[in-house]
Order: C-alpha cells, then sequence, then structure tokens
C-alpha cells in the first residue's frame, strides 16, 4: 500500500485549491505533475535559507565551538577577550575588575544577588589568598543581543590548617561552608571526632593541605551598547575536595546525582580505597546552598566496609543542595606502656552539588502516573502495568531483569 505523508496530504490539498482559483478542474488523484506545468510554483528551498534554524557551527583555533557565528565574528572575539579578562581579574583578586563584568541585576543560578556574590568572594579569597582559576570556554553561543558561554572550571589552592572548603567555588556563586577552628590533641574516639569537627590545625600540626574542585557551567550574557554583562549563570556539574595529612595519599570518591527533582529521595555514597593499617571515620551531610548557610549536624561512622551511603531527600523549594562527606584518618599504635594510643594522620572534606529541578504537577502520583503513560520498558521486557518484579505473561519468554535491592536508609543517630 502507497504511504502518502500528511506533507504530501497537505501540498496535494494545497494544488486543488489553487487549482481551483485559476479555474484549472482536477481530481484528488489528478496527476500533480501536470498541475505544476500549467502553474508555475516557486522552486523549493531549504529551511536553512529562510529561516535561523541552521546556525554554522565552527571551531576557532583554541578549539571553542562557536554556534550561530564564524570565529572571526568580532562578537565572538569580544566574548573571548571579556572571559579572559574575568579570569586575569580573579587571578589578581581584583574584586571590583571581577565585578565589572557582571550586570548591576545579576541573579545567579542559587538566586544570589551581585552584593550576596560580592561578600562571598571576599570571604573566600581570605580563606585563600593564593586561589588561581583556570576557565576554559568550550562553546559560545550567539542568538541577536543574547549570548551563552560554556565553560570547564579548575580551581587550586594552599589549604591551610584554619581554611574552610567553599561551597562552590564558580565566581559567580562563592561561598564558604562554616567549620570553627581546631582545639587540643585528644587521643580518645569522642576526641577524635570532635577534633574532626573542628578541623585539622591540632592533627595534623602545621602542614598545608590542598584544595581542588572542577565545575561546568554556563554565563548568560547580554549586549549593552559593544559590550557584554554576564546576567546570569548556571552550574551544571561541581565537585571540590580539601585534603590535609595523610588524606592526599589515598583515593577516595563522593558519588550524587548531578540532579533531582524536588521531594525527590537520592542517595549518596562515600568510597575509598585505604591502606589496611588505617581506621577511617566518615559522615556525610545535606544542606540547601543559600547566602546564609546553616550548618549541618554531622553523624560520623565507621568506614569498616571502606563504603558509607545515606538516602536523603531533596528539598521542596527547589533550591540546590550540597552533599558534603567529611572523612578523618588515623593509626592505632601502642605507648611504651603497651597502651593503645589513637593518631590522627589526615583529614578529607569532598564535596557534591546536586541541582534541584521543580516537580512535575502530578509528582504525588509517583510511579503509578508513570506506569499509566508508559506500558512497556524501553527495551520491551517488563510490563510497567505490573509490579516491577513480574514479567508480563505475553513476554513469559523473555529474561527476567535482575532487580536492584533498594538502599538501606542509615539511623540519623
Amino acid at each position: 500500500m502507497l504511504f502518502v505523508s500528511s506533507v504530501d496530504k497537505l501540498f496535494v490539498r494545497c494544488c486543488i485549491l489553487l487549482a481551483a482559483a485559476i479555474g484549472v478542474v482536477v481530481s484528488p488523484v489528478a496527476n500533480v505533475e501536470a498541475l505544476a506545468k500549467t502553474v508555475k510554483l516557486p522552486a523549493p528551498t531549504s529551511a536553512c535559507e529562510t529561516t535561523s534554524l541552521c546556525q554554522p557551527i565552527a571551531v576557532t583555533a583554541d578549539g571553542v565551538r562557536v554556534v550561530g557565528a564564524l570565529p572571526a565574528d568580532k562578537d565572538v572575539v569580544a566574548l573571548l577577550k571579556k572571559l579572559a579578562d574575568l579570569n586575569e581579574a580573579s587571578n589578581k583578586h581584583s574584586l571590583d575588575g571581577v565585578l565589572a563584568h557582571f550586570s548591576p541585576a545579576f541573579v545567579s543560578g542559587d538566586n544570589l544577588a551581585l552584593s550576596e556574590v560580592r561578600q562571598l568572594i571576599e570571604q573566600t579569597w581570605a580563606l585563600y589568598p593564593d586561589i588561581k582559576y583556570q576557565l576554559q570556554p568550550v562553546e559560545i553561543r550567539l542568538n541577536g543581543h543574547w549570548a551563552t558561554v560554556e565553560t570547564v572550571d579548575e580551581v587550586h589552592a594552599i589549604a591551610r590548617p584554619e581554611s574552610t572548603i567553599p561551597t562552590t567555588t564558580r565566581l559567580s556563586a562563592l561561598k564558604p561552608s562554616a567549620k570553627s577552628v581546631a582545639g587540643e590533641k585528644k587521643t580518645t574516639t569522642k576526641a577524635l571526632v570532635d577534633d574532626v569537627l573542628n578541623g585539622p590545625k591540632s592533627l595534623v600540626g602545621s602542614d598545608n593541605g590542598e584544595l581542588v574542585s572542577r565545575s561546568r557551567g554556563m554565563l548568560y550574557l547580554h549586549r549593552v551598547g559593544k559590550s557584554w554583562e554576564i546576567t546570569s549563570d548556571r552550574t551544571l556539574y561541581e565537585t571540590a575536595a580539601i585534603l590535609f595529612g595523610a588524606a592526599r595519599n589515598i583515593s577516595v570518591s563522593l558519588a550524587a546525582p548531578d540532579q533531582v527533582f524536588s521531594g525527590q529521595t537520592y542517595t549518596a555514597q562515600l568510597s575509598g580505597q585505604m591502606p589496611d593499617d588505617v581506621v577511617a571515620i566518615a559522615s556525610i551531610t545535606q544542606e540547601v546552598i543559600s547566602g546564609t548557610p546553616a550548618k549541618p549536624e554531622e553523624k560520623f561512622r565507621s568506614l569498616t566496609t571502606r563504603k558509607l551511603e545515606r538516602v536523603f531527600e531533596a528539598n521542596s523549594h527547589d533550591q540546590n543542595e550540597l552533599i558534603t562527606a567529611t572523612v578523618g584518618l588515623t593509626r592505632i599504635s601502642q605507648d611504651d606502656q603497651n597502651r593503645p594510643v589513637v593518631n590522627f594522620e589526615g583529614l578529607a572534606t569532598l564535596t557534591k552539588r546536586v541541582n534541584v529541578a521543580s516537580s512535575a504537577p502530578n509528582k504525588g502520583a509517583g510511579v503509578a502516573a508513570a506506569r499509566s503513560q508508559v506500558k512497556v520498558s524501553a527495551n520491551g521486557k517488563v510490563d510497567l502495568q505490573l509490579p516491577t518484579n513480574v514479567v508480563s505473561p505475553s513476554l513469559e519468554t523473555s529474561p527476567a531483569v535482575p532487580q536492584t535491592p533498594a538502599p538501606v536508609k542509615l539511623p540519623s543517630s
């Protein structure tokens, strides 16, 4: 049977109406080619020739993708220079030089106004006087008086014992977390936990640590006269770590989703490869990213399996969140009277951003709503109208899909 697309049907219908208007009699199955000879129709053109659907994509000499313009376009050159100037001002710690690139009405993706950003940058530079930024543009998209620049950012700094880890290291949303300075060294387990909470100063002596952060995000800009202003931003992905003492020589990671929906339950997992003679204690906390952070309560547990997992529920206010894991490394030794002594040898603090998106209006319906819209899984093996551990009778010849056990929620205390 001949397949006739909706576009073909529309074309035939238009030909019939046009023929009627000029007095040519045809039927729906008439030879359209004969009509085309009678009526001079315009030659077909590509949508790229008449619309902005097909914007040019090019690559600069430095490998930056450009959409909507050519690499030599004056706007592309101006945007690249603006990013270079912003990076230079950041590394010179010139606050006025940094803020000159932002619109006075700037609001970050974490809903921070420019005045809040200014204060947080000042606090971070005070904590890390040698902090250095590397802002690498990946793609520039131009659309009239608006532009979007996607960047990959890295941050490195010396972490002094009195330092704290910033919640975010992207310049448009810098915010230090609140951790106090250390007290005196103690050797009991409870005192050890207290020392972890208080900071590394008394635990690893005067040795400095290391701060490393990596992120990817977008800057949104608007043309003002002959210049461009940053009006907002969005951080797509961000991790950071501050390491002291022996923690600089171990492999430890924090896993959490890049994005969840408001009110959604998600899991954060800390894992690490540590020497057999090291005893590690750790905690994982959740907090909302805001201009006035509240320090969450930390519950430390032993990393006996080299893994720690916690289940969180995302906030219902569509505010982005920060997951923080703190790991304390200890070794048990004996004093000259053969009594056990707990020696604290390292501290690692890891952070992972979790962006929180608005839920669908039918969020309360949950899985039932999803199953009412999608009847069979993408691989065609599981009937979603049935419980997830039941294979559809019509598909009983297909192998059952193994079920992943639900994560166990650890007690809050």
